[in-house]
C-alpha cells in the first residue's frame, strides 16, 4: 500500500529476550530485527513457542518482571525506548500503541459492561484539551463501537462480555485498543478460534484501520489471514527470524525450508489424500478383520441421529432452539464433517450423540439400536464405543497427574479387570506418535500438539468404533495442526475408525472429510460429498461461508 508518510515508525535491532529460571537463564528471542513504517502492515508468523508474542510484548514492557531484555536499537517514532521505565511504557501503551489480545472473553472484565472498558481506556490517556466529562466519554464510546462495526452501539455499550458473541467481543476489544487513536496496533492472533464469518467481520475492521493509515503488527499462525492483510512478513522459529520480506515474496517464493513447510501444511482441497507434515506415520496395529467393511458394498451405518430437537431456555424465558429436526448418519470407516458458525448447534449435536445432553425429541441409534433410553448397563457399553476429543485438552486433564496416570486411569476403568501395565501405556502413546519419555510428563510440560495427542490416546484407550472431535485442531498452529490431521488419517485407515469431525475451519474439513453437513441456526441446511458441497454449494448460507474464507494470496496480487 502506498502512503504519503512512510517514515520509519518502529525500529528494532538485535532484540534479545530471556528469562531467569531455577535452572538458569533461558533465551527465548535472539537477534530479532523489525522495521515498520507508517501505514504498513507487518505479520509475524511461526508455530507456538517460536517467540512471536514474547518479542512484541517485550517492546511494550509486558514480557514479565523476570524478563531480561536487551537490544542494540529500540526506537518508536524517533524516540529510544532503551532504558524506558515502567511509567514511560504505561504512557506509551494505549496512547501510542494499542494491543489486541487473542481471547476477548478473558481480556475483557466479565463483571462490567464493555462500554466501561472503553471509557477507562479513554480516561487513562486523555489528551490535553479533550473533555473528561461522562457525556463526552459516553459519546466517544458509542463512536468507537460504531467504527469497529458493532451494531446498535448505544445498546451494546451497556452489555457485559458474556452477553456478546465472540465476534462482538473481539470488536469491542479492538475499540478499546483504538480509544486514543494510536498510530500502531499490535494484534496477537485476533481471529484464532473464530468461525469464518466472524473472522471475516474482524478482518474487515482491521482492513478499515489499515486504509485509514494505522500501522499494524499482526501475530498469526493463519497464513491465509496474513496473506489478506500483510505487506511484509517475518517468519520465526525457536526465537529467531528465519525469513523476512514482502508478502508476495515470502508466500509466493519462500526461500527457507521451514517457510515452505508452513505453506505445505495448510489444509484444503488440494491436499486431500496427502500428508501435511514430514513426520513419519506412527506404528499402529491394524483393526481386526471382523471390524473391516463387509463385502456387501456400502459400509454399514454405525451411528445415526433421527429428527433431533433440543431447546434451551434463554435469559428472557423464551425457548432457544439449538437443534431442529437434525438427522445424520455416520458409516463405518468414514469421516463426516460438520461445519457452521458459532452457535449453529454443532457442539450440541456432539453432546447429544454422546448422551451428555438429553433431547426434547428424536432418536440416537448405534448399530441400529436406540441406546440413549436403554438400561444403564447398555448405555455404559455403548458410551465406551463412542469417544470424544475436545478443543482444549489441558482443561480436561488433571494437571497434578502424569500422562501415565491419565491413561492408566482410563485403561483400568474400561479394562477387563487385569492390572494395567506400564507397557500398555507406552503402547498407547506410540499409537499417537509419542514415546515412553512422555509418560512421566505432566500436561503443563507438554506442547499443545503433544497434549492433543495424549487426548487422542485417552480417547483410543476405550477402543472406540466412533471418534468425535469437537474443534480439536482449531487452537493449534498450522504445523502442529498438520501433524494431528496426519495422525487422524493414519488412525482412520489402520483402525477403520468412524470419525465425526466438527470444525469451523472449512479448509480442514475439505482436507479430511468424505461427507459434509452444514449447520445454521440449529438446522442442517446442506449436506453431501465434500467435493460437491465445497465446489457447487446450493444453500445461500454455505455460499456465504465459502465467500468469507480467506485465500492464500497476498493482497498485493489480489488487488
Amino acid at each position: 500500500m502506498s502512503h504519503a508518510d512512510n517514515a520509519l515508525l518502529l525500529d528494532v535491532q538485535n532484540l534479545q529476550v530471556g528469562f531467569e529460571t531455577p535452572r538458569g537463564f533461558k533465551p527465548v528471542v535472539r537477534g530479532f530485527d523489525l522495521q515498520l513504517r507508517r501505514g504498513q502492515t507487518l505479520a509475524i508468523v511461526g508455530e507456538s513457542g517460536s517467540g512471536k508474542t514474547v518479542a512484541t510484548r517485550a517492546l511494550l514492557g509486558l514480557a514479565g518482571d523476570d524478563a531480561v531484555i536487551q537490544a542494540d536499537v529500540l526506537r518508536f517514532d524517533g524516540r529510544s525506548l532503551l532504558g524506558a521505565g515502567a511509567r514511560d511504557l504505561r504512557a506509551l501503551r494505549g496512547a501510542q500503541i494499542g494491543y489486541v489480545l487473542q481471547d476477548a472473553l478473558v481480556s475483557l472484565d466479565p463483571l462490567r459492561p464493555v462500554g466501561r472498558e472503553i471509557a477507562e481506556a479513554l480516561l487513562a490517556h486523555a489528551r490535553p484539551g479533550v473533555p473528561r466529562t461522562a457525556a463526552h466519554t459516553a459519546t466517544r464510546t458509542v463512536e468507537l463501537l460504531a467504527e469497529v462495526g458493532v451494531p446498535q452501539p448505544e445498546v451494546r455499550r451497556h452489555q457485559y462480555p458474556g452477553e456478546l458473541s465472540g465476534g462482538l467481543r473481539q470488536r469491542a476489544l479492538i475499540a478499546t485498543a483504538l480509544a486514543q487513536s494510536p498510530p500502531l496496533i499490535i494484534a496477537d492472533e485476533p481471529t484464532t478460534a473464530l468461525d469464518v464469518l466472524v473472522q471475516a467481520q474482524v478482518l474487515q475492521v482491521l482492513e478499515q484501520l489499515i486504509r485509514g493509515g494505522t500501522s499494524l503488527i499482526l501475530i498469526s499462525h493463519d497464513l491465509s489471514v496474513v496473506a489478506r492483510l500483510a505487506d511484509h512478513i517475518l517468519v520465526m522459529k525457536n526465537g529467531q527470524v528465519l525469513e523476512s520480506g514482502p508478502a508476495v515474496q515470502v508466500l509466493g517464493r519462500p526461500q527457507h525450508p521451514y517457510t515452505r513447510a508452513l505453506i505445505k501444511a495448510i489444509p484444503g482441497a488440494d491436499t486431500r489424500g496427502q500428508r501435511l507434515s514430514d513426520l513419519p506415520a506412527p506404528a499402529i496395529a491394524a483393526a481386526p478383520a471382523t471390524a473391516l467393511t463387509p463385502d456387501s458394498g456400502e459400509p454399514p451405518v454405525l451411528l445415526e441421529a433421527v429428527a433431533l430437537n433440543k431447546a434451551f431456555k434463554a435469559p428472557d424465558g423464551q425457548p432457544l432452539h439449538a437443534l431442529r429436526q437434525v438427522s445424520l448418519q455416520l458409516r463405518r470407516g468414514e469421516v463426516l464433517g460438520i461445519v457452521g458458525a458459532s452457535g449453529s448447534g454443532k457442539s450440541t449435536v456432539a453432546r447429544v450423540l454422546l448422551g451428555l445432553t438429553p433431547v426434547d425429541s428424536g432418536q440416537v441409534l448405534f448399530h441400529g439400536r436406540q441406546w440413549l433410553n436403554g438400561d444403564a448397563r447398555e448405555q455404559r457399553r455403548v458410551r465406551g464405543k463412542i469417544a470424544m476429543v475436545y478443543q482444549d485438552p489441558y482443561s480436561s486433564f488433571d494437571p497434578r497427574w502424569t500422562v501415565a496416570r491419565i491413561l492408566r486411569d482410563v485403561l483400568a476403568l474400561h479394562g477387563d479387570g487385569q492390572p494395567v501395565q506400564r507397557s500398555d501405556v507406552i503402547r498407547l502413546l506410540r499409537t499417537v506418535g509419542l514415546d515412553a519419555l512422555h509418560a512421566d510428563a505432566y500436561p503443563l510440560q507438554l506442547s499443545g500438539g503433544q497434549r492433543q495427542r495424549v487426548a487422542i490416546a485417552r480417547a483410543l484407550a476405550v477402543k472406540p468404533e466412533v471418534l468425535i472431535l469437537d474443534e480439536a485442531v482449531s487452537a493449534l498452529d498450522v504445523s502442529i495442526q498438520a501433524q494431528i490431521l496426519d495422525l487422524l488419517a493414519d488412525l482412520r485407515t489402520r483402525l477403520n475408525l468412524s470419525i465425526l469431525f466438527i470444525s469451523h475451519d472449512l479448509g480442514v474439513i475439505h482436507h479430511i472429510a468424505d461427507r459434509v453437513l452444514v449447520m445454521h441456526n440449529g438446522e442442517i441446511v446442506e449436506g453431501g460429498s465434500a467435493h460437491s458441497v465445497f465446489t457447487t454449494p446450493r444453500h445461500p448460507y454455505t455460499r456465504a461461508l465459502l465467500a468469507a474464507l480467506p485465500r492464500l494470496e497476498p493482497r498485493q496480487l489480489a488487488a
